[in-house]
């Protein structure tokens, strides 16, 4: 390759064999150089990752897919990974373990410059990882890597559409350039165009005759466009005031009044200069390489709490114009192809063909819809804000935590203002919210599209009644059908969560006859226990949903030593819901082969034993038998009975 700026696509095979073009080389390995940190993605961004090339594959499988870039230096007779290399790794971490057609890509691909032990872990993947805890990452990701693919059939498929269709930027810079002068550009190069900046400039053209119109309505966009704060401080930093001045000339102890965008646009009119600063149209926008932050403002920093948003704008948006969609009357109420953050524009802009074979929601680019839609898109924000979860961090602790936190009056300070409240007062809510945010894809979340329809367009009252009916009709037992459809079937019909349940439907999933093979059970099930023992139990204010993505054996499935051996168990029952937990991967590691006496030392030693609820009761019994372990499963078995009203004698009972 020659020695300057280049860059081409590549696919994974073209890394191994080489470019048909003779552009790339064949057998291209990696070397991650010691000023790189090893890996840092957590649970999340892999999830994401896997979620968004997996769906790629079975919706568009002919098609390709683009990740994203890598930027790579020559280095001997490997090319060192200057940028792109989280991502890069997640990769090869999947190829890893999928195996199959992604064998070839694997060979000696990847090297840890100076990092032996990093070396060591991938030809010996038994090293403890506190032996190194460098490496906690990497266990970690191989481990969610694992788990996404346990009930996935089509594997090889899949890792031949990886290796043949999913496709880099692969960029190529020359051996003499200033990394650190490269470093800063691509860490401090401005925030770049996204998605929803060019849907915002094409919304607004529908508002250019009307030029103060058009920038109060930039505003409010602002305003609901960065997620990982709440929405009247976007607000106060958009019109660059203070948050007494909302609190005193909007809110006025009243929160109806933020609910009312007739009120909110009236105040940012107030606040707008009529000029033309703001106004870019389309065309302006995309001859922009970066969007320029936002200018610092008045807002007061006092008080403000950490959060990070669970969904991105994005999918936000998208969310909200299946909400939009609904509203339409019936010959135009169409559903949307995906909520997939990738495909923002296109979903927006899409438009039906006489001879589709499936037609999808069209929005139409006009002033009354996008009036319409600014309008619903406050309300969205709003009740998004102030019902649904956020992680928050609280007293600047690194461990987050799911909230919902509620905005209250602050009037002790000599100027009175607006501020949310970490004292939760809708603490089931958000752990119900909390359950259904950690066992399903992240990249859609299609139960918040009812619920937010439901907080904008209906009562504020029973909100957790009716996420409780909603969760119950698409995951307990799980509906047949996809997400998309079932959760629009429920935005056109909410009388359809008040259809019969069978019971005996709901409590087969625990049991015996299902656990031949434990990763028959979904994690969605263990969360759900979790939930309903939290509910039914001693309402625990300190207790959390956490990640947990491993499956233990309280009777352990591997014995390390024969005199260890439990006389009174029956491997029968090993893989039976009553012998299984959910835990983190570290408490699984931590609990190995040991025998139940020893595992039951260590839970109870643990500070975070009441995070566990389900093995909080296993471990309440002094042995583990046969007997006991049906015992408990048949406990978990009542409990769901109580939680979902149904009896013995009841073969079925009505969503009330």
């Amino acid at each position: 390759m020659p020695n300057n700026y280049n860059s081409i696509l590549v696919t994974l095979k073209e890394l191994v064999d080489g470019s048909k073009d003779k552009a790339l080389e064949a057998d291209i390995k990696f070397n991650i150089p010691i000023y790189q940190r090893l890996y840092v993605w957590k649970e999340e961004q892999i999830k994401k990752l896997l979620e968004d090339t997996y769906n790629a594959f079975k919706t568009n499988g002919k098609n390709d897919y683009y990740l994203g870039g890598v930027i790579v230096v020559k280095n001997g007779d490997r090319y060192d990974l200057i940028d792109g290399q989280q991502r890069f790794t997640t990769l090869w971490l999947i190829a890893q373990q999928l195996q199959e057609n992604l064998t070839p890509f694997l060979k000696d691909r990847m090297h840890f410059s100076i990092r032996d032990h990093a070396n060591e872990f991938f030809s010996n993947s038994n090293i403890a990882s506190e032996e190194v805890g460098e490496l906690k990452n990497i266990k970690d990701a191989i481990t969610t890597i694992s788990n996404y693919f346990t009930d996935k059939k089509e594997k090889k498929e899949f890792s031949e559409y990886l290796y043949k269709k999913l496709k880099l930027v692969f960029t190529v810079v020359p051996q003499d350039v200033d990394l650190n002068k490269l470093f800063e550009t691509i860490n401090s190069g401005g925030i770049q165009l996204q998605h929803h900046e060019l849907l915002k400039a094409k919304m607004l053209e529908a508002l250019k005759d009307n030029p103060k119109e058009e920038k109060i309505y930039s505003k409010l966009w602002d305003s609901c466009s960065f997620m990982d704060n709440y929405i009247e401080n976007n607000l106060a930093v958009s019109l660059n005031c203070t948050k007494t001045d909302i609190y005193q000339n909007l809110y006025i102890s009243n929160i109806d009044n933020l609910k009312d965008i007739n009120k909110v646009l009236y105040f940012i009119s107030l606040k707008i200069k009529d000029d033309n600063q703001d106004q870019k149209l389309l065309q302006d926008i995309l001859k922009l390489t970066k969007i320029e932050e936002t200018p610092s403002s008045k807002v007061e920093k006092e008080n403000e709490i950490k959060v990070r948003s669970i969904i991105s704008f994005s999918m936000l948006l998208l969310h909200t114009l299946r909400i939009f969609l609904k509203e339409e009357n019936e010959e135009k109420r169409l559903d949307i192809k995906e909520v997939n953050e990738k495909e923002l524009l296109k979903i927006f802009t899409h438009k039906n063909k006489e001879n589709d074979e499936k037609k999808y929601g069209e929005f139409d680019f006009n002033y009354e819809n996008v009036t319409k839609f600014l309008n619903l898109l406050w309300k969205v924000r709003f009740a998004f804000d102030e019902h649904i979860i956020k992680w928050v961090n609280i007293d600047d602790k690194s461990d987050e935590v799911h909230l919902i936190c509620k905005i209250i009056d602050n009037v002790s300070s000599k100027s009175p203002s607006l501020q949310r409240d970490e004292t939760e007062v809708s603490k089931s809510f958000s752990l119900l919210q909390s359950m259904l945010y950690h066992t399903q894809p992240v990249i859609n979340h299609y139960w918040l599209t009812p619920l937010l329809n439901k907080l904008v367009n209906e009562t504020q009252s029973d909100n957790e009644k009716y996420l409780q009916l909603v969760d119950n009709y698409l995951f307990f037992p799980k509906k047949e059908g996809d997400l998309k459809t079932n959760t629009w079937e429920i935005l056109e019909d909410n009388k359809k969560l008040n259809e019969v349940y069978q019971c005996e439907n709901i409590i087969n999933q625990f049991d015996l006859i299902y656990g031949k093979d434990y990763r028959q059970f979904s994690h969605y099930l263990f969360y759900k226990i979790e939930y309903i023992l939290w509910i039914l139990g001693t309402k625990d204010n300190n207790f959390y949903m956490r990640a947990k993505n491993s499956v233990e054996h309280i009777e352990p499935q591997t014995k390390d030593d024969e005199k260890k051996q439990n006389i009174d168990w029956n491997d029968e029952l090993l893989h039976s819901f009553g012998n299984l937990a959910l835990v983190s991967r570290e408490r699984n590691s931590e609990f190995g082969n040991l025998t139940f006496k020893e595992k039951s030392e260590r839970f109870k030693a643990f500070k975070d034993s009441n995070q566990h609820l389900n093995m909080s009761l296993i471990y309440a019994n002094e042995i583990w038998t046969n007997k006991t372990c049906i015992a408990h499963l048949e406990n978990i078995k009542n409990k769901v009975k109580e939680y979902m009203q149904c009896s013995d004698k009841e073969k079925s009972y009505v969503s009330k």
